[in-house]
């Protein structure tokens, strides 16, 4: 049933034809353009103009072939976390790799014995404290105003629970200050219990699916591995759920969380 999906979808069959080819069919038409112009425009102002015309025609032609490229992979990405979401009932993921130049039969379909049900478990509380810690923001702008009394104390906005602190301290001729809560340790508690959060475990599925692609063909090519025990590190790596290299939900909090991409770039890719 896998199979019949991944081979009737026009996103794999276009990934597979012209992925690896496409920047190469492109510089070769080029240069055939250019040996033409060559040989048919008059040396002089007229070739050096046709050949700068030629390089920013074909500058151009390069960054889109880059262009298409990105987003073939993208939506690779998409077909095999399709793919996978079927396959992970029985505790399987899969990648592809395309390993042919020329030929556009070489390809290479990996297997894995995956559990991704801690990775999900994990990602779903980082989706949680995530979005705890933005509810639990206070108001800048609330919050920074200031209010004069008769005794000349400069008392800031706070939440209710202080206002007997505060009122306490005015009498005083002191200065009040409203301190933020401490998100980190209300988050922690908050984040313990994801189960009570369907909708944030699906989510942290499919992000799960959406880089899986791109894990498994990292693995495969052994780009995640942990240094060997005789190399010593400075900081040695963090294991959570596989011993020889970086877990799943690892590298999709790396890339989803940790560094993500500029708009503009989201926004075109």
């Amino acid at each position: 049933m896998t199979m019949e999906f991944l081979l009737n979808d026009s996103r794999f069959s276009c990934y597979i034809i012209f992925y690896r080819r496409i920047l190469l069919v492109w510089i070769l038409i080029s240069l055939i353009v250019f040996i033409i112009l060559a040989i048919e425009v008059v040396p002089g102002l007229e070739l050096f103009g046709t050949a700068i015309v030629w390089l920013i025609i074909m500058a151009v032609g390069i960054a889109l072939c880059l262009y298409a490229k990105q987003r073939m992979d993208r939506k690779l990405g998409k077909v095999i976390a399709a793919a996978n979401q079927i396959l992970m009932k029985h505790k399987i993921l899969m990648c592809m790799e395309d390993q042919g130049t020329r030929s556009c039969h070489k390809i290479s379909l990996h297997f894995y014995f995956y559990d991704i049900s801690q990775c999900v478990y994990l990602l779903a509380k980082r989706l949680l404290l995530e979005e705890t810690k933005s509810k639990a923001k206070p108001d800048t702008s609330a919050q920074m105003s200031a209010e004069r009394n008769g005794s000349g104390t400069a008392v800031l906005s706070a939440t209710d629970a202080d206002a007997a602190e505060i009122a306490a301290a005015a009498a005083s001729d002191e200065v009040v200050i409203a301190m933020e809560a401490d998100t980190d340790a209300i988050v922690g508690d908050v984040a313990e219990d994801v189960s009570s959060h369907p909708r944030l475990v699906l989510k942290a599925e499919k992000l799960i699916l959406q880089q899986s692609q791109h894990y498994l063909r990292s693995v495969s090519r052994s780009l995640l591995n942990f240094p060997p025990p005789t190399v010593i590190v400075r900081m040695p790596p963090t294991v959570r759920h596989c011993k020889t290299c970086y877990c799943l939900c690892q590298f999709t909090e790396e890339r989803c969380f940790n560094h993500k991409p500029p708009k503009w770039y989201r926004r075109i890719c």
